[in-house]
C-alpha cells in the first residue's frame, strides 16, 4: 500500500493507493484553521507509521513565527503537541519547522531558531539542529548541530 500525503490550509490529508486498479481513499485527518500543518520532504511517518509529525508555521512569516511541533495519529486523529517554542515573540522567533522522525525512535529532529533572549530574529544562518524525545510533549531538547564558527575551528565542521 502507499501513502501519499497532501497538505492546505491547516489540513492533514492521508491518500492511500491500494493498487494500480483499486481506487483510492483519502481521510482528512487534521481541521485546525488557525495553525497550517506543513511537512517536511522526508521521514514524516512515525516508525510503526501510526504518527504523521509536522509542524504548524503561521501562513505568513514561515519558520519564524512557528509556535508548534506536532503529530497526528492516522488512525484516531488524536493530536499531539511534540514540542512548543519557549518564549516565542512574534516576527523574533526562536522559530521552529521542518520536523522528521528519526528512524526506529521515539525522538523527532527538526530545526530550531536561536532563543529569543539574543534578540537575534531567526534567520537561516541563525538556527540549529534539535533532536526531541520523547514525542509525547514532555521531552527534552539536544542540540544537534555540526557548526563551529569560533577560532581553533574543529575539523569537519560547518562554518556557515
Amino acid at each position: 500500500m502507499k501513502r501519499l500525503l497532501m497538505l492546505g490550509c491547516g489540513v492533514v490529508l492521508v491518500f492511500s493507493l491500494m493498487s494500480p486498479a483499486a481506487p483510492a481513499w483519502e481521510t482528512q485527518l487534521t481541521f485546525t484553521e488557525e495553525a497550517h500543518h506543513a511537512l517536511d520532504n522526508n521521514l514524516n511517518f512515525s516508525a510503526d507509521s501510526q504518527w504523521l509529525v509536522y509542524d504548524t508555521r503561521a501562513f505568513s512569516g514561515s519558520i519564524r513565527n512557528c509556535l508548534a511541533l506536532e503529530k497526528v495519529n492516522i488512525n484516531t486523529g488524536e493530536i499531539v503537541t511534540v514540542y512548543e517554542a519557549p518564549n516565542p515573540v512574534t516576527d523574533l522567533g526562536p522559530g521552529l519547522g521542518a520536523v522528521s522522525f528519526i528512524p526506529n525512535t521515539d525522538q523527532v529532529v527538526a530545526i530550531h531558531g536561536l532563543p529569543t533572549s539574543t534578540g537575534l530574529r531567526y534567520e537561516g544562518y541563525r538556527r540549529f539542529g534539535a533532536i526531541i524525545s520523547p514525542t509525547d510533549g514532555t521531552g527534552t531538547v539536544q542540540i544537534a548541530d555540526a557548526r563551529d564558527v569560533t577560532y581553533p575551528y574543529t575539523a569537519g565542521a560547518l562554518r556557515g
